[in-house]
């Protein structure tokens, strides 16, 4: 009887080490960091701008859902070139890998595009779904933000 006793508290100690070690801990490695972020209060942009041997623009980053309590939707982001007079003269758009992003995840974005060439700087517009709570004084629908010179150190 005293050796299944321990056997036992063996076991109910192992079981604690690996629950304690499980997935749910398991790191893959530091979150990547990004140079540039914006946010509105429920989604959030982390980006880098670079630029590719063949000379187009990658701005590469994530959607982050930090701060809301509910699933975000359906992020669009796109980029905008701005001339110096402030004319538009190019949209590149791309959605988010996740149609949903649940509270404190991430999914990826890319926008890889050729630039005009005249471009002063880069502007983005950011779009998302979120549905009305009774957690939450937010209006369900979609929310539309706005990043001015997202790429402030892109070398022409």
């Amino acid at each position: 009887m005293r050796q299944v006793g321990y056997g036992v508290f063996g076991l109910v100690l192992l079981t604690m080490g690996l629950v304690a070690c499980g997935p749910a801990r398991m790191s893959t490695g530091p979150e990547r960091a990004f140079s540039y972020r914006v946010t509105d209060g429920t989604a959030e942009l982390l980006w880098d701008c670079t630029r590719t041997a063949a000379g187009e623009v990658r701005i590469e980053g994530v959607a982050n859902n930090p701060f809301f309590p509910q699933p975000i939707k359906d992020v669009q982001v796109q980029v905008y070139g701005v001339e110096a007079n402030r004319a538009s003269v190019l949209r590149a758009s791309a959605s988010v890998r996740d149609v949903l992003i649940q509270p404190n995840a991430r999914s990826p974005f890319e926008l890889t595009f050729q630039p005009a060439g005249s471009e002063a700087r880069y502007d983005f517009a950011y779009a998302f779904q979120i549905e009305r709570s009774r957690n939450s004084d937010r209006n369900g629908g979609e929310q539309r933000n706005f990043a001015r010179n997202v790429c402030p150190d892109l070398k022409r």
